[in-house]
């Protein structure tokens, strides 16, 4: 019988290979001489895949104390330290996307607004509730073994303080028929490309189901990357729930 250790190893299994995946596609080789043709004034503005994520990004600039999780190259905490955010922890578990982050935080002229950390998956339940008032999540929870996502969303709705604001931006759904045709591999929810898990696919009822356990749903708002001609992926915004 499967049992929830066998579950567990399996979940563990997928995510290591999902840090080597995603640490060979962030390949980074930094300038030796620290040079960039970067203007820091003006190039941040073309950061975000979408102008919905730019805006997103932009409004926690507002805030005192955010949170950047899974920053990846670091984009959305360069938009929001552009944008007046003085305090931004910006966490990543691959090594390749926190050496970007550092090169383009400096590069930016942002590095003394942003605190950045390499992490391991068991970093966000270590941090004190009500920390941060402002919550950046872009394509995290659905590109990782959903136990993982519902245990990330449970914990980003504990750190939120009461009057905070948080941001999950999600990717689109596919049906499962739609994946096999494509020749994906598909197991439960979750959706496989040469043995590596690329997407947690749940529709916006399931999302929300999650996601209202621990936060209110204040709107969801759709958008689209370059290229694409529907605006079929979400962009949740949040505010914590007082029993969460």
């Amino acid at each position: 019988m499967f049992g929830v250790m066998d579950m567990e190893k399996e979940n563990m299994k997928d995510y290591q290979t999902l840090v080597e995946f995603w640490n060979k596609s962030y390949q980074f080789e930094q300038p030796a001489d620290e040079q960039s043709d970067v203007d820091a004034e003006v190039d941040y503005l073309t950061l975000a895949p979408s102008q919905k994520l730019f805006g997103a990004a932009e409004l926690l600039g507002k805030k005192a104390c955010i949170l950047d999780y899974g920053c990846g190259s670091g984009w959305a905490s360069i938009i929001i330290a552009k944008s007046g955010g003085q305090n931004i922890t910006s966490v990543e578990v691959i090594p390749n996307g926190c050496k970007m982050t550092s090169y383009y935080a400096r590069a930016f002229k942002v590095q003394d607004n942003i605190h950045l950390h390499q992490i391991d998956e068991n970093w966000l339940e270590k941090q004190p509730s009500n920390t941060y008032d402002g919550i950046f999540c872009s394509n995290v929870v659905d590109v990782v073994p959903q136990a993982m996502a519902e245990t990330i969303v449970c914990n980003l709705g504990r750190v939120l303080t009461e009057d905070g604001c948080a941001i999950i931006s999600l990717n689109f759904y596919m049906d499962r028929e739609t994946a096999k045709t494509r020749g994906l591999t598909v197991v439960d929810n979750q959706i496989y490309i040469n043995g590596v898990l690329r997407l947690l696919s749940l529709t916006d009822e399931e999302w929300t189901a999650i996601i209202e356990k621990y936060f209110v749903i204040e709107r969801l708002e759709y958008f689209a990357w370059p290229g694409e001609q529907k605006e079929t992926r979400r962009l949740f915004y949040l505010r914590k729930k007082n029993n969460a």
